[in-house]
């Protein structure tokens, strides 16, 4: 289908939009086996009831109970991280500053919406999205064909603005008479009884008259048909957007939230297609809320009203109520006065809860089981899903890097494990190419040696991916034996021009990625190619491999620039240390070039800041060509004192 394959898309380019939320894990017991499992509890008016405990929940998997082990209230939306973060040193980025958000997904179903209806369409979700915070992404997906579809946004008006691009695809059929729905549905699958009842109540006016009453009767039967089969259609359509759309949303790993706007479908198998769904729900670790338009049921082109309005309004809410509440949501019916179903909304979008429960062998066994969650409040109202499917039974690939490549597929940022990353250009061994290095510095008081998986992905300003890679690798800190971060160094070769990078890091089961702009150039100053002015702390001097660090707290900062061009023996450098940009020289040094080859010269050196009172200082690289300033390179860093503590 057209859908699933735009929502591909989604997850694959979603490395380039920026986004905001944690991936959280429950703090599970050393020893027990457990399955995550969401569940949002809130009370009458909708607001989360955040003080629960394991206790608290009862959970049956299979009609069976199992023992809850751990319940972490998860907050998302406004105020849902409160930490103060640094601000980045100037070239790095970092996710810090990360903030807790939502996943939301607004899905029009434009095959069981009356045609005609964009003013009622946007009114109902433009209020729902004013109400998101910036730290949320909201997609659009339209069902039937031809409908508009977008990845996850920041841009909320952009997403109001393709939500106005729908105006509801149900037409209803030209009629000469008054056949309900649910009688619809009988006539196309001969349920016994049904069209004779139609035709004795339609036809009875004409009975006397056998011509008429014979062209009556097969009028009613050819309508009921074509209501019948419309009506199995409209439903066939929505059932194969949700279908597609939960499929594309399993490949992210992280909360999701569907808002499907509809009239509602009419089915035979509600219960069935709310089981299937409800699964396929879960499995996406997506909940389901619905904005239920006002139908009256009668449309203005048919001339009669159906004989059973009250059914046909029953049989097409009955869908969307059983998938809602089988995929952990609710209905709302939308009218004029649609604020409080906003906010309520919302409010209950606003935390769950991650149950840590107790495992079972055969739970990985791929298989779909129900799932019942109570909780032993007064008052409490659960969303749940009513299916399970324990993620372990997904194949291909280890756990960790199977969790990277989800965390780079997630528009949402992870910040459990801190993470900064710099990059730096460098000349290229393809002509006209860029090498671009990529550092990052990951997590924080390490001593030695730790095994790392690692992911990034290079994105251009088309949204095209020209580079990816995922690895587990033993990272070690700058210094061995100084605590500090593990690092990372990659390199990739690009055409000059502007990328994003997003890299994810994954250690002690804990994940963290970060989104970074990248200009990847060769500076020219006057004939001269020259790289990024690299610094950074190491242990030993090796002039043929730079050192990436903000913070130095070896007693010594390593400087490190590449010229190329045909006059690379002309070329010298001195490096000076400094308070700031324009501050006066400390002390200075000028650096013997390590000629690499005829058009390369590196000038990479070790100055000691032993003298220098912890506190930000600048490197400045002075560059000549036959002893004339050419220009100026700098690059800040901060002296610590070595850490004294034990480390990890």
């Amino acid at each position: 289908m057209r859908l699933a394959v735009v929502l591909a898309g989604v997850v694959a380019t979603s490395v380039a939009v920026s986004a905001g939320q944690q991936a959280q894990q429950p703090n599970f017991r050393a020893g027990v086996e457990v399955i995550p499992v969401d569940v949002g509890v809130v009370d009458g008016s909708g607001r989360p009831m955040a003080n629960l405990g394991p206790s608290d929940f009862t959970v049956r998997v299979g009609g069976q109970p199992r023992r809850v082990v751990s319940a972490e209230w998860v907050p998302l939306g406004a105020g849902s991280d409160n930490r103060q973060a640094e601000s980045a040193p100037e070239g790095f980025t970092t996710n810090d500053a990360a903030l807790g958000g939502r996943l939301i997904v607004v899905a029009i179903d434009q095959p069981n919406i009356r045609f005609g209806s964009a003013t009622l369409i946007t009114r109902a979700v433009a209020g729902f999205i004013d109400k998101l915070t910036p730290a949320d992404r909201v997609a659009v997906v339209g069902f039937g064909q031809g409908a508009p579809v977008t990845p996850f946004l920041s841009d909320f008006q952009k997403a109001k603005d393709t939500v106005a691009l729908m105006n509801g695809g149900r037409r209803g059929i030209s009629s000469k008479y008054s056949i309900s729905l649910t009688e619809g549905l009988g006539i196309v699958h001969s349920v016994p009884g049904v069209l004779g009842s139609v035709i004795r109540r339609e036809c009875e006016s004409v009975r006397s008259n056998r011509n008429a009453f014979n062209l009556c009767e097969a009028d009613v039967s050819n309508e009921g048909q074509e209501l019948g089969r419309q009506t199995e259609l409209q439903a066939r359509e929505t059932i194969q957007g949700l279908t597609s759309l939960f499929s594309g949303l399993r490949l992210l790993e992280a909360p999701k939230t569907v808002l499907l706007v509809s009239e509602g479908f009419a089915t035979e198998d509600p219960d069935g297609i709310a089981t299937d769904l409800g699964g396929m729900a879960a499995a996406a670790r997506a909940s389901l809320y619905v904005l239920h338009l006002d139908d009256d049921v009668f449309d203005l082109g048919n001339g009669r009203r159906p004989t059973t309005p009250t059914a046909d309004r029953r049989l097409r809410a009955q869908g969307i109520e059983t998938l809602a509440a089988a995929a952990g949501g609710d209905v709302f019916k939308v009218v004029a006065a649609s604020e409080p179903i906003f906010s309520r909304i919302e409010s209950e979008l606003s935390g769950y809860y991650l149950l840590g429960v107790e495992s079972d062998p055969r739970d990985a066994d791929g298989k779909t089981r129900p799932i019942s969650v109570d909780v032993a409040r007064g008052g409490a109202l659960v969303r749940a899903h009513r299916q399970f499917l324990d993620a372990r039974s997904a194949t291909g690939g280890s756990r960790p890097q199977q969790a990277v490549t989800a965390a780079l597929n997630s528009p949402l940022p992870v910040s459990a494990l801190p993470v900064r990353v710099a990059t730096f250009s460098l000349q290229g061994a393809e002509r006209g190419k860029v090498r671009l290095l990529v550092h990052a510095d990951i997590g924080g008081e390490y001593r030695g040696a730790r095994s790392a998986t690692v992911g990034y992905a290079i994105v251009d300003a088309t949204g095209r991916t020209v580079e990816s890679k995922v690895a587990t690798a033993d990272l070690t800190p700058a210094i061995a034996g100084v605590p500090g971060a593990l690092e990372f160094l990659a390199a990739a070769s690009v055409a000059p021009g502007n990328y994003r990078l997003k890299l994810v890091a994954i250690e002690g089961g804990r994940a963290g990625t970060v989104e970074h702009a990248v200009h990847a150039a060769i500076a020219d100053a006057t004939g001269v190619g020259l790289s990024d002015l690299m610094v950074g702390a190491t242990a030993a001097l090796d002039p043929f491999t730079p050192s990436v660090g903000y913070v130095v707290s070896s007693g010594k900062v390593h400087g490190y620039v590449e010229a190329y061009g045909p006059q690379t023996r002309s070329i010298s450098v001195t490096y000076e240390l400094a308070g700031d940009a324009d501050g006066a020289t400390l002390q200075s040094a000028d650096i013997k070039g390590h000629l690499v080859a005829e058009d390369r010269i590196i000038f990479s050196e070790l100055m000691p800041v032993t003298d220098l009172p912890p506190g930000p200082y600048v490197l400045r690289a002075r560059v000549f060509a036959s002893g004339q300033p050419v220009t100026t390179l700098t690059r800040a860093f901060e002296v610590r004192p070595a850490p004294v503590s034990s480390g990890r």
